[in-house]
């Protein structure tokens, strides 16, 4: 099949809201099946956010996931806090690996997971510092490669997606039942917000929400396939679906797109 890369230095997608639009990640999770290409930098895996241009001055994060330069540690940051360290790290040499970041509401512990695809081992650890809900999202951009400080992401990506929900442990572990797409449709916790397949044949075909809530790639810089890096034993056999989750469109006027 094919997988996306991401180089590090410019490459970045950028999503809809779809049915972000009136939720917030508390409670929630998010998960991303990843690769990470060189620790020599911070790696921005992935970022929800409010706001009219991708600047630190007026960035309004949902969350942020990604890991920190030299001591490889994944990490985390949300509204009413800084950038929050997990004990657990995540270097090139991992090779793939699928990271969950699960939260519950208000201001609480959020929880980070890890699955490595060479031990097929999952370990979690709770975050040390509480971080607050961002509130109702309404222009979120979803990007996928950067962040707001334009710190760019070195990695290669199968999937990710969002749920409205904080998965336990257990429901985490199901998203490798089967190691196949399916499993995190079929997740038990529900609430799936939004799941992107990365395996398109070719860049000029946009990423589609599977979920049919509308968080479609809306811009692209760069990125390449590689033909030949798929997740050891993943079968990408996701299919599109009829959104359930109903938004509530209570969106804050005079932002624009990311």
């Amino acid at each position: 099949m094919a997988v996306r890369n991401f180089d590090g230095v410019a490459d970045a997608v950028t999503f809809l809201p779809g049915a972000l639009v009136g939720t917030d990640l508390g409670p929630g999770t998010v998960a991303l099946l990843c690769k990470r290409m060189s620790d020599a930098e911070y790696t921005s895996l992935l970022t929800m956010r409010d706001g009219a241009t991708p600047t630190s001055a007026n960035f309004f994060e949902d969350v942020k996931i990604g890991v920190t330069e030299t001591a490889n540690l994944l990490n985390v940051k949300q509204p009413s806090g800084l950038d929050r360290n997990s004990t657990l790290t995540l270097a090139a040499a991992d090779g793939w690996a699928i990271v969950v970041f699960t939260k519950p509401d208000g201001m609480a512990l959020g929880t980070v997971h890890r699955y490595l695809f060479s031990t097929a081992t999952w370990t979690s650890a709770v975050l040390a510092e509480n971080s607050g809900d961002a509130g109702v999202l309404s222009t979120t951009r979803i990007a996928v490669g950067k962040d707001e400080f334009f710190n760019f992401g070195a990695m290669r990506l199968a999937v990710d997606a969002r749920w409205t929900a904080e998965m336990s442990t257990a429901q985490v572990q199901e998203l490798t039942a089967n190691l196949r797409t399916s499993d995190w449709q079929s997740n038990s916790v529900g609430s799936l917000a939004l799941l992107h397949q990365w395996n398109q044949g070719s860049v000029s075909e946009p990423v589609q929400d599977l979920t049919g809530g509308g968080a479609n790639q809306d811009a692209i810089a760069g990125t390449s396939v590689v033909t030949d890096d798929d997740p050891p034993g993943w079968t990408f056999d996701g299919q599109a679906m009829s959104n359930t989750l109903t938004p509530r469109f209570d969106a804050v006027p005079g932002f624009g797109p990311f």
